[in-house]
């Protein structure tokens, strides 16, 4: 068979040369054959106007559609891939029924690759006319596991009222988790609802959507998919609550039935301290659960009293550990007040990692050089030093460690700082007797 590269092209000039509405007097069947060699490429159109047979064949015929797409289809894998894929870039310019046709085969075979398909949905993207009808064609003729791949693609070009309508057609069908997420982060909210009553497992790879619905700041998609009863809210210490930032969207997880002496939280994180005493003073099981939560989201909100308060409580101390690990946290939020009561309570030993919280202190301190807040980050960075516990914990290495740190921040207040808090050793002991950092401090404060 010869090939034919320029046929479409060459049967589309014939159009310019009608005389009249049928200039190719063709048998069907001689047509058939002949279209059936064309190059499915953007020429397609152009061959169906040359004529009233074309245009019915082309336009309207799924059947020859059909046999004229697996005529071009290549058999191996690879290569089906690559004329899809080169074929779906021409949308625009391919006849409805051809995009249809190919589509079917993209969503309903399960042998095209996820790369593929990703590929796909950044491609194809169609005028809201055509994309509307191509959709509403579609969802007849799908099955549930195609269905469920043109949701992916649909999630970037259309409305949520379009895949409402979709869905509603398919009441059996359920969206992949990467749909999911892409419809919270667009906020579809009636979108998310249905399916989640439909049982769509929110609770997958650990909470997946939630944790991407708390991360958005979304309140009201965070209360529609805590509707899901399998969302284990206790996993990993209650991980949820941890990565909620905004006072919304903690509130929203705290009125959940599930979240252990939920409304004792909602007055710590309401920083009312008389409701937060109350609770203390009739401490028990049930609030020995959520006394560190209570601790976390004290100082997350930067609620001083509160945080005084829970500090106080002789039933429920809490340990070393857990002081260091929050405050961190007050450093990392930049909530000084909460850092200087934490270090003031009498039962804070400082022991662990402690590099990483000077270095946590300092970048703080560097974030802070052009506005008010400077010499607060400098006083907490200056009571951490002089805590009892941190001069015990505080070795030669780290001193060194900090005063290269501070050196390098070029503050010479901090230089001073360092120094004086290290009481014996000289600033040549924090660094080797030939670095120069050392050396050059000692020379300019002479």
């Amino acid at each position: 068979m010869p090939k034919l590269p320029k046929l479409s092209a060459t049967i589309a000039k014939l159009q310019e040369k009608r005389r009249s509405p049928s200039t190719l007097p063709l048998p069907v069947e001689v047509a058939w054959m002949v279209l059936l060699h064309l190059p499915i490429d953007e020429h397609i159109l152009d061959v169906a106007c040359a004529s009233r047979l074309f245009s019915q064949m082309i336009l309207h015929d799924a059947r020859f559609v059909r046999k004229h797409i697996e005529s071009q289809t290549p058999l191996s894998t690879d290569d089906a891939e690559d004329f899809y894929a080169n074929t779906v870039r021409q949308c625009n310019r391919l006849p409805l029924l051809y995009l249809k046709s190919i589509l079917v085969d993209i969503f309903e075979n399960q042998w095209f690759g996820d790369s593929f398909l990703s590929d796909l949905f950044c491609t194809v993207r169609l005028t809201n006319v055509a994309a509307w009808r191509l959709v509403c064609s579609l969802s007849w003729v799908l099955g549930e596991s195609g269905i469920s791949q043109m949701l992916e693609w649909m999630c970037d070009d259309y409305s949520s009222e379009t895949v409402l309508a979709v869905l509603k057609r398919h009441p059996k069908t359920l969206a992949s988790h990467s749909f999911m997420r892409r419809a919270v982060s667009l906020g579809w909210k009636d979108v998310v609802a249905l399916l989640v009553r439909r049982g769509f497992n929110v609770s997958h790879d650990r909470n997946d959507v939630l944790v991407h619905a708390i991360s958005e700041g979304d309140c009201d998609m965070v209360a529609t998919l805590l509707q899901d009863r399998r969302i284990d809210v206790s996993l990993d210490n209650y991980r949820l609550l941890h990565l909620a930032e905004s006072l919304e969207v903690t509130q929203t997880l705290l009125s959940d039935e599930r979240i252990p002496s939920g409304q004792f939280l909602l007055s710590v994180v309401a920083g009312d301290t008389n409701a937060v005493s109350k609770h203390v003073s009739f401490s028990n099981e049930r609030c020995a659960v959520s006394n560190n939560l209570a601790l976390f989201l004290a100082v997350r909100f930067n609620h001083v009293g509160v945080l005084q308060v829970l500090l106080s409580n002789e039933h429920l101390p809490p340990d070393a550990e857990t002081l260091r690990q929050h405050l961190q946290i007050a450093a990392q939020d930049a909530n000084w007040d909460v850092f200087h009561a934490i270090l003031a309570t009498p039962r804070f030993q400082f022991q662990g990692d402690v590099a990483r919280l000077l270095a946590l202190l300092l970048y703080r301190y560097n974030a802070s050089k052009d506005d008010p807040h400077t010499d607060v980050a400098f006083k907490a960075m200056d009571a951490f030093l002089s805590h009892d516990s941190v001069e015990r914990w505080m070795r030669l290495a780290h001193w060194r460690l900090l005063f290269s740190f501070v050196y390098s921040a070029g503050s010479r207040r901090l230089q001073r700082c360092v120094v004086s808090k290290a009481g014996r050793l000289s600033a040549l002991d924090l660094f080797n007797t030939t670095s120069s950092p050392g050396r050059q401090f000692l020379n300019h404060s002479r």
